[in-house]
């Protein structure tokens, strides 16, 4: 179960303590049992931060959540008589949840920009929007159409993808999805517009194997093929790279027995 740790409850433990500290006169190591159990009690609270109607972000103590999460650069769009736009989805921002320097915070307005693999916040207070350090950013999630979108940032350590990947399968395999856009400039040079891209990767071990068709899937896997292409017919297993649900069953299968 998931803990949330509100500045109201952070509060009443500081003024616990400080009423804990003027025991000290009186019965010094009963106080400090006390004392010591309320710290633990701080310590045992987790990272995850509940942001309800930007209360966290926006109210009196919000300083220290701003500071957290509004960490980056000013962001505007150099993107000007292109039909479409550089986002994923849409152009309106999507609730989400995103976790920054070690912290998570739920019910956030996020866009991610492909064009340029950033993910932007918008500050209401100054009226701009932020394009968020990418170094301090280990996951986020975004929600459109009623479906849950899981991103991870992927270190530079290859030459085939990097940046944000939609999480598609977490095994001892991983399975990513690339989003990304490019602008397309018709025959007379008239019209741009962005056209949307997507690539799948499978990851084994630290290899990375780019996923266009069904059998991709199973290039890693050479020495067992044919066993796991006879088990697929057994179990009637069929592939759908556009329905990613039907991949998972063969992942785990892989996993499990050839990994």
């Amino acid at each position: 179960m998931i803990h949330h740790f509100q500045c109201n409850q952070r509060d009443e433990y500081y003024q616990d303590i400080i009423t804990f500290v003027f025991m000290l006169k009186l019965k010094p190591a009963i106080s400090f049992f006390l004392i010591l159990s309320q710290f633990l009690i701080l310590q045992g609270q987790s990272n995850v931060i509940g942001i309800h109607e930007e209360e966290a972000l926006n109210g009196p103590d919000s300083s220290i959540y701003r500071q957290l999460l509004i960490n980056g650069r000013l962001w505007m769009s150099p993107y000007y008589n292109i039909s479409g736009h550089e986002f994923l989805f849409t152009n309106e921002w999507l609730n989400g949840a995103i976790t920054i320097n070690g912290h998570h915070f739920r019910g956030v307005n996020l866009k991610l920009d492909v064009m340029n693999d950033q993910l932007l916040f918008p500050d209401n207070r100054t009226n701009t929007v932020i394009a968020l350090n990418k170094r301090m950013i280990r996951d986020f999630q975004i929600m459109f159409n009623g479906t849950d979108y899981f991103f991870v940032k992927v270190p530079t350590e290859n030459n085939m993808v990097d940046g944000y990947v939609q999480l598609l399968y977490d095994g001892d395999l991983k399975l990513y999805r690339k989003w990304g856009k490019r602008i397309l400039v018709n025959q007379d040079r008239l019209i741009q517009e962005f056209r949307a891209e997507e690539v799948m990767y499978l990851k084994r071990d630290s290899t990375y194997y780019k996923i266009a068709k069904k059998g991709d899937l199973l290039k890693p896997f050479k020495e067992n093929k044919k066993a796991i292409k006879k088990w697929m017919r057994e179990m009637n297993i069929y592939l759908n790279l556009r329905n990613t649900r039907t991949l998972v069953p063969l992942l785990e299968k892989i996993d499990s027995e050839y990994m």
